[in-house]
């Protein structure tokens, strides 16, 4: 989240400093870029770093989401966690996803600094595997529920009760 944060923070004020009226409606203003726009290999640059910083955001909640699904209904991973696969998964898989949706934006997106590239049909490449994310971890959510109600629905105690 701090690498998205502070990407987008830096762009802003970027965006702000270098642009002065950021509604673009402004008397006069010329098409000739400024700042980071004015750089497409460290303009293109940061956007990597934003969408990296993004996709690595919804795998570690996915991690979470899987770690907490394993803890409370599957006895198989009873042992220690295996945090170098964690590692692999929030860090790793989101450097392949980001890496193939450059290689595509490289070869496919002749623009400056690939503007509007969030419309673009290769944006897909990265929304697709968020999306599927968001899907596993609502499995997850509903295989928590489930497991926690089957097991207050057989705990007649008062405590169970109370949490009832």
């Amino acid at each position: 989240m701090m690498v998205q944060v502070l990407v987008r923070l830096v762009l802003y004020a970027d965006q702000t400093i270098s642009r002065g009226d950021s509604t673009g409606l402004g008397s006069g203003i010329s098409q000739h870029r400024h700042g980071i726009d004015s750089t497409p290999i460290l303009c293109e640059s940061f956007y990597i770093l934003l969408e990296y910083g993004r996709s690595a955001m919804f795998m570690w909640m996915f991690i979470e989401g899987m770690y907490l699904n394993n803890l409370i209904s599957v006895d198989f991973f009873q042992g220690p966690p295996n945090y170098s696969a964690y590692y692999a998964i929030g860090w790793g898989i989101p450097v392949v996803m980001t890496g193939c949706w450059v290689v595509v934006m490289v070869v496919w997106k002749n623009a400056d600094c690939w503007w509007g590239y969030s419309f673009t049909i290769y944006y897909w490449i990265l929304e697709a595997p968020r999306f599927t994310v968001i899907g596993a971890n609502l499995l997850f959510l509903l295989n928590i529920m489930r497991i926690l109600l089957s097991k207050l629905r057989e705990a007649n105690s008062s405590e169970a009760q109370q949490i009832r």
